[in-house]
């Protein structure tokens, strides 16, 4: 987190912990020799960071994961508990707002679209490297590159604590086939690491040329499901051409639009 978000998301812990207590005093209860409270303070404001309610599914997930002797020391049952607090704790009026992962990669392919460009042209045949190396640079988590996996080595990996966070595939656009071999690995990473969702950082030069533009959806940064995950493309522009180029380049693109429409009127 950036340091905006680390005081935004302890201002909001303190105030759920703060529900939480009393709450605790309302029921009577005294024992909590493990610090459960502070733990389940953490785990609802991160499962609020989404900026939705907390729905109870997720809610029991998560806090049934953590051993503590709080529920026999105060012999209370644990669904009732849990249920009733959560009711107290969506009320609440905390607002967590933490920059998404996906924002980070967008606001990447602007900064490499600005600047960087000129780095990918210094040695052609390392341009995927190049590409990972900029985007493990970019990135405010920690991130680790070609990690093993049951399933190969992962491109880029951010871990959270023990665990492995955001799987991050990066490939240099050669051919449709190629951009889709870089899902297949994409995916397998996931199922190796047991995540929902996966990030394609895709670097393409002179995309209209290379089919990038024409294969894959026209959005630069878009969500694509496969084999029931998710997967967050971004395509960076790598090409090194001048804005006025550019719109020649866009000019004639669509006078062969035009023309083959007409073409195929006039056959018609």
């Amino acid at each position: 987190m950036r340091s905006s978000e680390t005081t935004q998301f302890e201002y909001a812990r303190k105030c759920t912990l703060n529900a939480i207590w009393e709450y605790h005093n309302a029921l009577g209860i005294r024992e909590d020799n493990d610090g459960f409270s502070i733990a389940l303070a953490s785990t609802f404001v991160k499962l609020k960071s989404s900026g939705v309610l907390v729905s109870e599914e997720r809610w029991f997930a998560a806090t049934t994961k953590q051993r503590t002797t709080f529920y026999r020391l105060n012999r209370i049952g644990r669904k009732n508990y849990l249920t009733n607090l959560l009711q107290k704790l969506n009320a609440l009026d905390i607002n967590i707002t933490v920059h998404a992962f996906e924002d980070t990669l967008c606001d990447f392919k602007s900064h490499v679209e600005r600047q960087q460009k000129g780095m990918f042209h210094l040695n052609l045949s390392k341009q995927e490297e190049i590409g990972r190396q900029l985007l493990l640079a970019f990135l405010p988590q920690r991130g680790y590159r070609e990690v093993p996996t049951g399933s190969g080595k992962m491109d880029i990996a951010c871990f959270e604590e023990s665990s492995v966070k955001y799987a991050v595939e990066t490939k240099i656009w050669r051919s449709y086939k190629y951009y889709l071999d870089g899902f297949g690995q994409l995916i397998e990473y996931l199922k190796t690491e047991q995540l929902e969702r996966g990030y394609y950082v895709v670097f393409a030069e002179k995309l209209r040329q290379s089919g990038a533009a024409t294969n894959i959806p026209s959005q630069d940064c878009f969500w694509e499901s496969k084999e029931g995950k998710k997967i967050f493309v971004v395509l960076v522009d790598i090409s090194l051409i001048p804005p006025s180029r550019k719109e020649i380049i866009k000019r004639k693109t669509m006078g062969v639009k035009i023309e083959n429409k007409q073409g195929r009127g006039q056959g018609s």
